[in-house]
């Protein structure tokens, strides 16, 4: 918990060749305001296999991939995971939405740059199964074309707000038939 009472979403501060030992060091986490007890699980993310702990409740309420990993029969089920593809601030964005239901990228003032992003979460919420998260992005991908004035103004009313790599990034990265495909293409 940080100050402000809200869940830290920090990164794991040990060294991801720790992550396994800490698990097994520390598999539950006590809140200071009462006697409730979490299970805690650690995924390790990205090439540089950055450490996130996670309230396994919760990520295993957002997607069936998740609950199979921790509470099924694959190796993972002892509390760590590696997504060693997934990009560490797209991780970061899930994380937060996790907990608070909400995707902050308000400093991102370029519209392409906030379109390429929701984008790159939508793909990871799709490889994951987490429906609330792609519904989530989706809604906020209508806002940004429907309503720039209320996204971020780029200085060039009605510009185009999608990059060709984002476009080759979810053509390459989504299913044929993915709603994201379909809204890029109507656009």
């Amino acid at each position: 918990m940080n100050a402000a009472g809200s869940p830290s979403l920090k990164r794991n501060a040990e060294h991801p060749q720790d992550a396994g030992t800490a698990i097994a060091k520390k598999s539950k986490i006590e809140d200071d305001s009462s006697s409730c007890k979490t299970p805690i699980v650690v995924l390790v993310v990205g090439p540089e296999l950055v450490p996130f702990d996670a309230d396994k409740n919760l990520i295993c309420g957002s997607s069936r991939f998740f609950e199979a990993a921790f509470n099924g029969r694959f190796k993972e089920s002892s509390g760590l995971i590696e997504l060693e593809e997934d990009d560490v601030d797209v991780f970061e964005h899930f994380m937060q939405w996790l907990h608070s239901r909400e995707i902050d990228i308000a400093q991102v003032s370029d519209r392409k740059r906030r379109f390429t992003q929701l984008s790159r979460l939508y793909v990871f919420a799709d490889k994951y199964g987490i429906v609330r998260l792609k519904n989530h992005v989706m809604t906020m991908l209508f806002d940004t074309i429907k309503h720039p004035e209320r996204t971020y103004r780029t200085g060039e009313p009605g510009s185009h707000c999608i990059r060709i790599e984002t476009m080759d990034y979810v053509y390459y990265n989504t299913v044929r038939g993915s709603l994201l495909r379909k809204f890029i293409a109507a656009i």
